[in-house]
């Protein structure tokens, strides 16, 4: 009698599992360029209602946004898609149209991440859940706020790639004892001393390259790297350039950072990919 108890219990055990794991914590996708005027942006939104927005050419908005929406309406749309065996779609779908704007997803899971390129070309449920997500924003009073170095937020790994280049989801295993590496945790990576340290540590550590000077080019280079477990920086790369000098200044800068107070999810410590801007500005 006992025996069939505890199988009663570890069958009802099962499925709790199986939704937990499944639980949608974030998506954020990228709708690209096409031929005509199709709005190209990149929108990350978590089941804690924090929206990041980056509009790049005919989107609702030009440039970096943060806002915030009811967790509930999102959670709710979260919800309606936990059914679907996401994890086991092919991570790249052929695109069959050229002059068309694609879909490039990233999902995160309770303990894993999945990015889904030409994701219009996959299950309808994947563009519909693109679709929900853009309606929420659209028609939730959004109080919209600039997004600054403190707030800039990874937007997933969705990002248009040549049709030859992999999808890489997690850290090389010979760079990382554990390889995944998350885009939105419970608690984000912090550099030591906060945000204010950390432009101070910029300021004093970047030097402006003649060439940019001679040539008078100033802006924001945005870098993407992973903050280990361990707090160390790996993975660097320029997601937004300015200038090839600039470019390379600002990856040095990065580069060259103390370890960062690494992000933890479930109280554990995980490799987080971060992204940050770096200002090139003449002192007036």
């Amino acid at each position: 009698m006992i025996q069939k108890k505890i199988l009663w219990l570890i069958l009802c055990t099962i499925p709790f599992l199986s939704v937990a794991q499944n639980k949608i914590n974030a998506v954020s996708f990228n709708r690209t360029k096409c031929f005509g005027k199709c709005p190209a942006y990149r929108l990350m939104i978590t089941d804690k209602g924090d929206v990041y927005y980056d509009g790049f050419s005919n989107a609702m908005m030009d440039g970096y946004y943060t806002g915030k929406v009811n967790p509930k309406k999102v959670q709710a749309i979260f919800l309606k898609y936990k059914n679907k065996k996401i994890l086991t779609l092919p991570e790249k779908y052929v695109n069959k149209i050229s002059d068309i704007s694609q879909l490039h997803m990233t999902f995160q899971f309770k303990s894993k991440t999945k990015t889904i390129r030409h994701a219009h070309m996959g299950p309808p449920y994947l563009q519909q859940l693109a679709k929900d997500l853009d309606k929420l924003i659209k028609t939730e009073k959004i109080k919209w706020q600039p997004g600054n170095a403190d707030s800039l937020v990874e937007i997933g790994n969705d990002e248009v790639m040549p049709d030859d280049q992999p999808i890489q989801n997690t850290t090389p295993k010979e760079a990382s004892a554990s390889p995944e590496v998350f885009l939105y945790v419970e608690q984000m990576p912090e550099f030591p001393g906060g945000e204010v340290a950390m432009q101070k540590y910029v300021e004093a550590n970047i030097k402006y390259p003649q060439e940019a000077v001679a040539e008078g080019i100033e802006g924001k280079v945005y870098c993407s790297f992973v903050v280990t477990e361990t707090g160390s920086i790996e993975h660097i790369e320029v997601r937004r350039g300015v200038h090839p000098a600039l470019d390379k200044e600002a990856v040095r800068v990065i580069k060259e950072m103390p370890n960062w107070k690494p992000g933890k999810q479930n109280g554990k410590a995980v490799a987080v990919r971060m992204t940050v801007p770096i200002t090139f500005y003449f002192k007036k």
